[in-house]
């Protein structure tokens, strides 16, 4: 797959927040604040989350989805120390998470030829 194959849907703000409620409601989690990310990944999702060793300082990366879309690996020390940084890049992976739940991702057997 090439970069220019990958194409993100243009949405307004009350696009983003409709599916956002949509999400919330369909997974029951739309009464209490905040809300529960990693239960949504790893519960309603099937996701693992997996804290990966110096992640950020090895790769300059936070967080990530595996090639198959079923574990997330999120910095270790994020994950312990950040968590209001981990709450947000499991959320940011969840996205793809939760396409890959609704049939909408590409699975990608080989992570490293995806990119």
């Amino acid at each position: 797959m090439i970069q220019s194959d990958i194409t993100a849907p243009i949405l307004s703000y009350d696009d983003i927040n409709k599916h956002a409620e949509d999400l919330l409601r369909e997974y029951k989690r739309n009464k209490i604040l905040p809300v529960d990310i990693e239960a949504i990944a790893e519960f309603n999702l099937g996701l693992n989350i997996f804290p990966f060793p110096n992640l950020q300082q090895t790769f300059d990366i936070e967080g990530f989805i595996s090639g198959d879309l079923n574990v997330i690996y999120v910095d270790e020390f994020i994950y312990y120390q950040r968590h209001a940084r981990y709450r947000f890049t499991l959320a940011q992976s969840k996205n793809v998470g939760a396409k890959r739940h609704n049939g909408d991702a590409p699975v990608y057997p080989n992570f490293r030829a995806a990119i």
